[in-house]
């Protein structure tokens, strides 16, 4: 409502907000607390409910404005450490992971003994030390004014609980930054933002918001064992300074060689090891291989791709495609170009289903048909564009130079460059534009279905000298309908009822049985040129190669069909 108003409103909130302002008065003051069930969790529990809280829409318009202008005097003064991923322009998960395997490959590779600390505070954004808070917007150069609008922000807010049909009475709200708030975010990383400053050298910091994660390598076990009671000891006493609590249950710590024998402890708590490790919905393990995740992706994809098949016969197949896109493969894909090095996450089944192709023909054939981009360029595409923006942060960990990420983001870029010596750190990130990787991302796939069509010897009809990218450069219009499209299929792989013995069989013979007109073999051609039985449809439709539009009346009118 406010985005399409007419001037006349948004002149009122413009003098609204000037009076705010000029006032340091906030006079949205009042949440409403509703619970929602976290999935899978025991409903007779109240740890089992996520709290949200409900406030004005017009003083979240005024917050989004006032954290732009703190943002920009945070980012132009350096305010926040680079360890820091969260809510940051540029920065993202896929940031985060990238310079925390690329560290762990690393050590693994240089045999260095290592660990990783999987910090989880309680209750992080609940538990912050209002007046601490406002003495780090103090700290970091915050005008006057806004400060004042801060503190008024921050201070003497209420909230009311509701539980199905009932309401408490007004609470005070006198600890945490306000949940649901646009600004709570920021204030927490401001909050924290030198929580990791005293840790050793020998140590790595990551943090996205209140996740953080803290990488130790060293050459022998007595020195990891001094260094972890050494950082245990740093982030426990900036803890108690600035009043946060750490949740030692959720707390982990995760080796990856061999654990030293002694145990470990934080605030008197010991602190549990463990084998795997969910780091920003990626499911981490301590042999790096992934094999938890990559099962837990393709499950997931298969149980949503399950819900969707009973609705299969009302879809289109460009309907079916952009559910694919958008519903399925994130959820199993994602940050792929991070862990699925070997590139075996498959979307075969899924375009299959897409296409409704008899049989199983080659998956270079249902990729190119459907235009989805393969796993291996799908992740080379997301590597690429994951070094950029690196890049533009200065974030790319050059450090990590026996990583295999690390390796493999390099010999891409050399690739896109044509340069094989090509050094990362003198890259100018307007060297991998998305336009480029864009660009050289399609010219790797082109070549791929060029050399696999080289490589063929029986069946497709499109893998005549003359046409070798033909289906690649004119995909198929998947808006026709599903049976239309698998018939199309059938005909353009050799995959249907036409030289169906040999792909039984595996073999690729020249000669096939008769067809049903009995006077030729059994082939695409002979069906598409020949079939004396599809006589009367050839005439009238006309078919060609590459009008697929043809093909598909042709062959709803053929006598006998692939």
């Amino acid at each position: 409502m406010i985005k399409y108003a007419g001037p006349t409103l948004k002149l009122f909130f413009l003098h609204l907000f000037n009076t705010i302002l000029k006032c340091n008065a906030w006079p949205w003051k009042y949440g409403k607390v509703i619970f929602l069930p976290k999935s899978g969790k025991d409903p007779t529990s109240i740890n089992s409910f996520r709290p949200i809280t409900l406030t004005s829409v017009v003083g979240k318009l005024l917050e989004r404005i006032l954290e732009s202008r703190l943002r920009r005097h945070v980012e132009e003064n350096s305010i926040l450490p680079v360890s820091q991923h969260g809510f940051r322009k540029g920065f993202s998960c896929e940031t985060y992971l990238y310079n925390l395997i690329s560290y762990i490959q690393h050590h693994k590779s240089s045999r260095h003994k290592q660990v990783s600390i999987f910090i989880d505070f309680q209750k992080a954004f609940d538990s912050v030390w209002l007046k601490g808070l406002l003495f780090r917007l103090c700290e970091i150069g915050v005008p006057t004014q806004m400060l004042h609008l801060f503190s008024n922000f921050l201070c003497g807010r209420s909230i009311t609980i509701s539980v199905n049909t009932y309401t408490s009475p007004a609470l005070p709200h006198i600890i945490g930054v306000p949940q649901g708030s646009v600004l709570s975010p920021l204030f927490f990383a401001i909050y924290i933002r030198d929580m990791t400053k005293d840790i050793s050298s020998n140590s790595m910091s990551l943090q996205y918001a209140d996740d953080s994660t803290l990488c130790i390598s060293t050459k022998t076990d007595h020195e990891l064992s001094l260094e972890i009671n050494a950082t245990l000891n740093t982030i426990q006493n900036w803890c108690n300074k600035w009043r946060l609590n750490i949740n030692t249950s959720k707390t982990k710590l995760m080796f990856f060689s061999s654990p030293p024998v002694e145990n470990f402890f934080l605030n008197g708590t010991m602190l549990n090891t463990c084998q795997s490790i969910n780091v920003l919905g990626l499911l981490i393990d301590n042999k790096l291989s992934f094999a938890d995740h990559r099962s837990l992706a393709t499950t997931n994809m298969q149980r949503k791709w399950g819900v969707l098949s009973k609705f299969f016969s009302f879809f289109t197949p460009k309907t079916m495609k952009q559910i694919l896109l958008v519903s399925i493969l994130p959820s199993g894909f994602y940050c792929s170009h991070l862990w699925d090095l070997d590139n075996s996450l498959s979307q075969y089944q899924y375009i299959k289903d897409i296409l409704h192709t008899p049989y199983n023909p080659p998956s270079h054939y249902v990729h190119a048909a459907s235009q989805i981009l393969p796993t291996q360029f799908l992740n080379t595409k997301g590597r690429l564009n994951l070094t950029r923006r690196l890049l533009v942060k200065n974030l790319f960990p050059v450090e990590h130079k026996n990583s295999i990420l690390v390796k493999l983001s390099i010999s891409e870029v050399g690739k896109l460059k044509n340069d094989r010596s090509v050094v990362i750190s003198s890259l100018n990130p307007s060297d991998l534009k998305s336009s480029l990787i864009k660009k050289h991302v399609y010219s790797l796939w082109l070549k791929s279905w060029l050399k696999f069509s080289q490589q063929q010897s029986y069946g497709p009809i499109y893998l005549d000298d003359n046409h070798p990218a033909l289906l690649f450069n004119n995909p198929i219009n998947l808006s026709i309908a599903r049976d239309n499209i698998g018939s199309l299929c059938a005909l353009l792989s050799g995959h249907g009822r036409l030289q169906e013995h040999q792909y039984k069989l595996g073999i690729a013979e020249p000669n096939s049985p008769l067809c049903l007109c009995l006077q030729g073999d059994e082939s695409a051609q002979h069906f598409l040129n020949e079939c004396v039985l599809n006589k009367d449809a050839r005439n009238k439709h006309k078919p060609t190669i590459g009008n697929w539009l043809s093909l598909i009346k042709y062959i709803d009118d053929c006598w006998h069909q692939p």
